[in-house]
């Protein structure tokens, strides 16, 4: 194996024994072989971290790093970061998968020019086997900066696993992932937009984003209170850069996006506690999708759950029906009068 491969790959794995196979197979695949895979176990418990031992003893290129510690994704790929030899970085979630020729076609755009990174569009895998293109807005290959796609910025999921990064440019520019546990990406993409002096984007589906029903992403977690922290590192970011104005609108789009989402996510004991700091902060937010449970379209009612003892059905904005969950009874109220009272018996 060289001593400073062209491409350094960074695998945060927690708990993928399932989808491990075929994330890692893409990459040891790969028609360029010029690769080193970094593979960060964190404190997975369901044998994941032995399925990497696995293919290390199998191939030289799979470097395992594993400390017992559970320190989420970010701090992972910045371990990653510290670890690569490659001149050029790239993240793979283990759940998703890239194309056998992806980092051929990477590697043949830098050797043209030296990016500082180089942005690439992806598919979405679903469950249900049907797959969609074009994930990112970007058509049309060019290279620029943020400049050149200003419009755009806020309209598109930071997600960064679909860019290959010059791996001086993210020493040099000081460019790390946040510790936050939930949107950790979308911090680091927007200091690598800020930052960079020449980003190639390059329109071709590379990277598989599999929709995955177990991921954190879809499931109800404390996590999703991070978002508060994610918004103010992206608001730092635009103050550091002297964007903040420029950018006021569409951030507020997309806080207000991602403030709705989170919101349906996060467990209901906090979903309170949630609001209240949603109030403090003065983030925008939409009242008709906060804490939406279930919208049926061809009704046009949408159910929600403020917490974990109430909830209420809505129908064009109006509050038709209401319930109150107690520990011995449940109230429900038909346009704010109580109609029904249910007893529970020991």
């Amino acid at each position: 194996m060289k001593e400073t491969p062209l491409i350094s790959i960074i695998v945060p794995v927690y708990n993928s024994n399932n989808s491990l196979p075929k994330c890692l197979d893409s990459l040891l695949q790969q028609t360029l072989q010029d690769i080193e895979v970094i593979a960060l176990d964190d404190a997975s418990t369901d044998g994941s971290l032995d399925l990497l031992q696995k293919y290390a003893a199998s191939d030289e290129r799979v470097k395992v790093f594993s400390d017992g510690n559970n320190l989420g994704p970010g701090r992972r790929r910045n371990q990653g970061i510290s670890q690569a030899r490659g001149k050029y970085i790239m993240m793979v979630d283990s759940d998703d998968w890239l194309e056998q020729d992806a980092c051929r076609q990477l590697a043949e755009k830098v050797k043209e020019v030296d990016y500082d990174a180089v942005s690439f569009n992806a598919y979405i895998d679903y469950q249900d086997k049907s797959i969609e293109n074009n994930y990112y807005q970007i058509k049309q290959e060019f290279c620029g900066t943020w400049r050149d796609v200003s419009s755009l910025i806020f309209k598109t999921p930071f997600h960064s696993c679909h860019w290959l990064y010059k791996r001086s440019f993210l020493e040099k520019s000081k460019v790390a992932y946040s510790e936050c546990s939930f949107l950790e990406d979308a911090p680091f993409v927007l200091s690598v937009l800020m930052k960079a002096d020449n980003i190639l984007f390059y329109p071709q589906n590379l990277y598989h984003y599999v929709q995955n029903d177990e991921s954190i992403v879809h499931k109800q977690s404390d996590k999703f209170m991070s978002i508060f922290d994610v918004v103010t590192a992206i608001d730092a970011i635009l103050a550091q850069a002297g964007q903040k104005e420029a950018f006021k609108t569409q951030l507020q789009k997309w806080i207000e996006r991602h403030i709705n989402f989170c919101s349906n996510q996060l467990s209901f004991c906090l979903r309170p506690i949630f609001l209240q700091r949603l109030k403090k902060e003065g983030f925008p937010y939409s009242p008709k999708k906060l804490f939406l449970s279930k919208k049926i379209k061809w009704l046009g009612i949408r159910i929600y759950r403020p917490d974990e003892k109430s909830f209420y059905c809505c129908f064009c904005r109006i509050k038709i029906i209401s319930g109150e969950m107690r520990a011995k009874s449940i109230k429900i109220r038909f346009l704010g009068f109580p109609i029904l009272k249910i007893t529970k018996t020991e």
